[in-house]
């Protein structure tokens, strides 16, 4: 198992100029971040975007939100082969607070779009008021 959670230490980390598997994991990690921010960008630029093609926008939500919490699992069963983080949960938290580790797993507020309006309020103001107008 230590060789095991060492490799994949290796992997999630910065990749090395030998490291094949580690350079292709850091590409596909580049390629998800592209295509989420191009799902993003999308989603909020045209009008209508979403509602034309949701299935597709909510495939690369999920698809990219499975993909990137799996990699941060990876990392935070990973890093106690680093002997700055070598307790376990000393180091795993050490290690989550740390700036350059990525993201947190989230939700895309983009998949709220399919969650209906909140009620809106009517304003009703006194008869008196009505015939008040502001320069």
């Amino acid at each position: 198992m230590g060789r095991i959670k060492t490799r994949v230490f290796e992997i999630v980390s910065s990749a090395k100029e030998d490291d094949k598997t580690s350079l292709w994991f850091d590409m596909l990690i580049i390629f998800l971040i592209l295509i989420s921010v191009g799902e993003l960008i999308l989603v909020t630029v045209p009008p209508g975007m979403l509602f034309r093609h949701f299935w597709l926008f909510a495939t690369i939500e999920i698809v990219t939100a499975v993909a990137f919490t799996i990699e941060y699992l990876l990392r935070m069963w990973s890093c106690t082969v680093d002997d700055h983080y070598k307790k376990p949960i000393i180091g795993r938290i050490r290690y989550a607070l740390t700036p350059l580790v990525p993201h947190r797993p989230h939700i895309h507020p983009a998949l709220l779009y399919s969650l209906p309006d909140p009620p809106r309020r009517q304003c009703h103001l006194p008869a008196d008021t009505q015939g008040i107008s502001l320069l």
